[in-house]
Protein backbone atom coordinates (compact mmCIF):
# COMPACT_ATOMS: atom_id res chain seq x y z
CA UNK A 1 0.00 0.00 0.00
CA UNK A 2 1.32 3.46 -0.88
CA UNK A 3 0.41 6.42 1.36
CA UNK A 4 1.03 9.92 0.03
CA UNK A 5 2.87 12.28 2.39
CA UNK A 6 0.87 15.29 3.57
CA UNK A 7 3.73 17.65 2.71
CA UNK A 8 3.95 18.54 -0.99
CA UNK A 9 7.42 17.82 -2.44
CA UNK A 10 8.43 15.85 0.68
CA UNK A 11 11.74 14.09 0.00
CA UNK A 12 12.97 12.74 3.33
CA UNK A 13 13.30 13.35 7.04
CA UNK A 14 16.02 12.16 9.38
CA UNK A 15 15.45 12.46 13.12
CA UNK A 16 18.23 11.59 15.52
CA UNK A 17 17.61 11.28 19.25
CA UNK A 18 20.57 11.04 21.61
CA UNK A 19 21.17 11.35 25.34
CA UNK A 20 19.21 10.33 28.38
CA UNK A 21 20.38 8.20 31.27
CA UNK A 22 20.95 5.12 29.10
CA UNK A 23 22.86 6.95 26.38
CA UNK A 24 20.24 6.61 23.67
CA UNK A 25 21.44 6.94 20.08
CA UNK A 26 18.55 6.37 17.71
CA UNK A 27 18.10 7.60 14.16
CA UNK A 28 14.89 7.42 12.13
CA UNK A 29 15.14 8.02 8.40
CA UNK A 30 11.95 8.22 6.36
CA UNK A 31 12.03 8.55 2.55
CA UNK A 32 9.42 9.91 0.15
CA UNK A 33 7.73 6.48 -0.05
CA UNK A 34 7.41 6.50 3.76
CA UNK A 35 9.80 3.58 4.09
CA UNK A 36 11.53 3.79 7.46
CA UNK A 37 15.00 2.83 8.57
CA UNK A 38 15.70 2.93 12.30
CA UNK A 39 19.24 2.66 13.59
CA UNK A 40 19.25 2.07 17.33
CA UNK A 41 22.27 1.32 19.47
CA UNK A 42 20.23 -0.60 22.06
CA UNK A 43 17.40 -2.26 20.09
CA UNK A 44 19.22 -2.90 16.81
CA UNK A 45 18.50 -1.69 13.31
CA UNK A 46 15.14 -2.16 11.59
CA UNK A 47 13.66 -1.47 8.16
CA UNK A 48 9.88 -1.27 7.68
CA UNK A 49 7.07 0.69 6.08
CA UNK A 50 4.99 2.95 8.28
CA UNK A 51 1.36 2.17 8.83
CA UNK A 52 -1.25 4.79 7.96
CA UNK A 53 -1.64 6.03 11.55
CA UNK A 54 2.10 6.46 12.25
CA UNK A 55 2.81 8.13 8.92
CA UNK A 56 -0.13 10.51 9.34
CA UNK A 57 0.90 11.41 12.89
CA UNK A 58 4.47 12.18 11.79
CA UNK A 59 3.45 14.10 8.65
CA UNK A 60 1.02 16.29 10.62
CA UNK A 61 3.80 17.04 13.13
CA UNK A 62 6.30 17.82 10.36
CA UNK A 63 3.78 20.08 8.59
CA UNK A 64 3.31 22.00 11.82
CA UNK A 65 7.08 22.22 12.29
CA UNK A 66 7.51 23.76 8.83
CA UNK A 67 4.68 26.20 9.48
CA UNK A 68 5.96 27.41 12.86
CA UNK A 69 9.74 27.15 12.26
CA UNK A 70 10.43 27.29 16.02
CA UNK A 71 13.60 28.24 17.82
CA UNK A 72 15.31 25.39 19.69
CA UNK A 73 14.79 24.90 23.40
CA UNK A 74 17.33 26.86 25.41
CA UNK A 75 17.07 24.52 28.42
CA UNK A 76 20.17 22.75 29.64
CA UNK A 77 20.65 19.92 32.07
CA UNK A 78 21.84 16.39 32.57
CA UNK A 79 20.12 13.45 30.93
CA UNK A 80 18.08 15.43 28.40
CA UNK A 81 17.26 13.96 25.00
CA UNK A 82 18.77 15.90 22.11
CA UNK A 83 17.02 15.93 18.74
CA UNK A 84 18.58 16.71 15.37
CA UNK A 85 15.97 16.91 12.62
CA UNK A 86 16.82 17.21 8.92
CA UNK A 87 13.80 17.73 6.67
CA UNK A 88 14.16 17.86 2.88
CA UNK A 89 11.25 19.42 1.01
CA UNK A 90 11.33 20.60 -2.61
CA UNK A 91 15.11 20.49 -2.84
CA UNK A 92 15.58 22.59 0.31
CA UNK A 93 16.95 21.09 3.51
CA UNK A 94 15.82 22.52 6.82
CA UNK A 95 17.55 21.60 10.07
CA UNK A 96 16.20 21.83 13.59
CA UNK A 97 18.11 21.08 16.81
CA UNK A 98 16.62 21.04 20.26
CA UNK A 99 16.33 19.21 23.54
CA UNK A 100 13.10 17.63 24.70
CA UNK A 101 12.64 19.80 27.80
CA UNK A 102 11.11 23.15 27.00
CA UNK A 103 10.82 22.45 23.28
CA UNK A 104 8.28 24.41 21.30
CA UNK A 105 4.98 22.56 20.78
CA UNK A 106 5.74 21.99 17.07
CA UNK A 107 9.14 20.49 17.84
CA UNK A 108 7.65 18.44 20.65
CA UNK A 109 5.05 16.97 18.27
CA UNK A 110 7.79 15.72 15.93
CA UNK A 111 9.78 14.37 18.87
CA UNK A 112 6.80 12.37 20.16
CA UNK A 113 5.84 11.03 16.74
CA UNK A 114 9.43 9.93 16.02
CA UNK A 115 9.77 8.34 19.44
CA UNK A 116 6.53 6.40 18.96
CA UNK A 117 7.76 5.09 15.61
CA UNK A 118 11.18 4.16 16.96
CA UNK A 119 9.83 2.42 20.06
CA UNK A 120 6.91 0.55 18.50
CA UNK A 121 6.90 -2.76 16.70
CA UNK A 122 5.55 -1.67 13.32
CA UNK A 123 4.54 -5.22 12.39
CA UNK A 124 2.89 -6.69 15.49
CA UNK A 125 1.18 -9.49 13.57
CA UNK A 126 4.29 -11.65 13.51
CA UNK A 127 3.86 -12.20 17.26
CA UNK A 128 0.21 -13.21 17.01
CA UNK A 129 -0.61 -16.79 17.92
CA UNK A 130 -3.78 -18.79 17.71
CA UNK A 131 -5.28 -19.89 20.99
CA UNK A 132 -6.77 -23.34 20.89
CA UNK A 133 -9.42 -24.15 23.44
CA UNK A 134 -9.41 -27.86 24.25
CA UNK A 135 -12.69 -29.67 23.61
CA UNK A 136 -14.38 -31.17 26.64
CA UNK A 137 -15.31 -34.85 26.42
Amino acid sequence: MHIEPLIPDFEHVTIRRTGGIMGVDETLHLDSNLAAVVKDRHRGDRVFELDAYSSHELMVALSRLLEVNPAPSSRTGADLFHYDIELSVGGQVKRFRSVDLGADEALHGVMLAARNIGQTDQNPFHTMALHVVPEHA
